[in-house]
């Protein structure tokens, strides 16, 4: 029974430690860095802080020399950094990366629009493990104040204003 257990409490801290990834991608025209109002949107509605930090990786198509293709992918990935900076995000969040054609995908000759594009990747902080539940400090309740004797009342008006007049503050009591 104690390997379980302490199986159980690895596993636990474990999980606590994991941190929470999304990846998504902005997409770009053939030899461009602009990203469109499209993609723009896109890119702001998949924000959500807090996030803890943010990896861009630039790729382009094979159209075009090596070296061009690799400035263009780190243009494109500087412009998504700009973007989100815009957006609020602490511009030490952001790491970037460009590969220019070294990961593009599809056909060569033509230039596969999956292959122009910025990888974002978000990281998010890891969620704390909850705190283990602990009962409050018992406190004991003060005796209550003795209320005032209790008085016959009689039928007079005056005797009954006094009586209220004592037990009631003067502010709240009126008799008319």
């Amino acid at each position: 029974m104690k390997h379980i257990t302490i199986l159980v409490l690895l596993l636990s801290v474990t999980l606590a430690k994991a941190q929470e990834s999304k990846d998504f991608e902005v997409f770009f025209e053939t030899g461009k860095h602009f990203v469109d109002s499209t993609q723009r949107a896109m890119l702001h509605s998949q924000i959500a802080v807090p996030i803890d930090r943010i990896v861009l990786t630039g790729h382009t198509d094979k159209v075009g020399s090596y070296e061009a293709n690799l400035a263009l992918s780190k243009r494109r990935v500087e412009e998504v950094a700009t973007l989100l900076t815009g957006h609020g995000i602490d511009p030490a969040l952001i790491t970037t990366n460009y590969r220019g054609e070294t990961q593009a995908q599809g056909d060569e000759q033509l230039g596969d629009p999956n292959s122009r594009r910025v990888t974002v990747t978000l990281f998010y902080p890891a969620t704390p493990p909850e705190p283990e539940p602990t009962m409050p400090p018992v406190v004991e309740a003060p005796e209550p104040e003795s209320a005032p004797a209790m008085q016959p009342i009689t039928t007079s008006r005056d005797s009954l204003y006094a009586y209220l007049r004592d037990l009631l503050p003067r502010e709240r009591f009126v008799i008319y």
